[in-house]
């Protein structure tokens, strides 16, 4: 049998019956895992709650061998701390971070709360560079032109959880902008006002692209995964209300700490 959807000219996506291993047809599994971590990302579970395989059997209609899959995934995650004695407890948090909006380093105000699932970004390297000829191209600025290059590191708590390149065009007033990138401990401002202040034009729209990537050295090293291991890249270029870009910049996550939510 097969079903089309989609209108006159769109593309059509088409559903057909295959063939798939019995451990795929029973996705009860799979469902207490997307629920549970569901709950761990919304902060629904106290940070001393018991999993209990009895409860969750009954609360979410599930196999016992399903419940078990679910909470050794979370565990093997680094999620869940899974021992004969304590049981099944909250270890690691996951961070809720905008999709649509650049991150930036906390205020100054934004005192820690003692709460670990606030996502801090803190600067590693800030400095004028020549870019390659890729990332000029992208801010549409001669080969060649100097740019502010920032490294960052995002923090969950004490745990690593991303690593971010972004350059930021120097055009029209160099002065301004590096005025601006000058301070040790700058106070990050809005979007809005960071175009109206540094560029001296209104902000325009932002360009989104996810990817799943493999986690390079560096980022293996600093995020503590396996050589290889799958991190979200999330490249943003931000342009003004011109339709200038002026400044590109690639994130690099950790897919099982970090949520991007629109």
């Amino acid at each position: 049998m097969t079903t089309t959807t989609g209108n006159s000219g769109a593309k059509r996506f088409v559903n057909r019956r295959h063939t798939v291993p019995d451990s795929y047809r029973d996705g009860s599994g799979r469902r207490v895992y997307d629920l549970l971590r569901m709950r761990i990302r919304l902060g629904e579970v106290a940070p001393n709650e018991l999993f209990v395989e009895n409860a969750l059997i009954r609360s979410l209609s599930a196999t016992r061998s399903a419940v078990r899959r679910a909470l050794q995934g979370l565990a093997d995650e680094g999620l869940l701390d899974r021992s004969p004695r304590s049981g099944t407890r909250l270890r690691g948090h996951i961070v809720n971070t905008p999709l649509l909006s650049e991150m930036r380093p906390p205020l100054a105000d934004d005192a820690a709360d003692g709460s670990d699932q606030r996502l801090v970004v803190s600067l590693v390297h800030r400095g004028v560079a020549t870019p390659t000829e890729a990332v000029t191209s992208r801010l549409q600025l001669p080969a060649g032109t100097p740019v502010v290059a920032v490294e960052q590191i995002l923090h969950l708590g004490s745990e690593p959880v991303g690593v971010r390149s972004a350059y930021f065009s120097l055009e029209p007033h160099p002065e301004r902008v590096l005025k601006y990138f000058a301070v040790t401990d700058y106070h990050p401002l809005p979007r809005p006002e960071f175009f109206e202040q540094v560029y001296g034009v209104p902000a325009g729209r932002s360009e989104f692209t996810i990817e799943a990537v493999p986690s390079l050295r560096g980022d293996h090293d600093v995020l503590g995964v396996a050589p290889g291991a799958p991190l979200l890249m999330r490249t943003v270029r931000s342009l003004d209300v011109n339709g200038c870009p002026r400044w590109l910049s690639f994130t690099h996550m950790r897919g099982d700490r970090v949520a991007l939510c629109g």
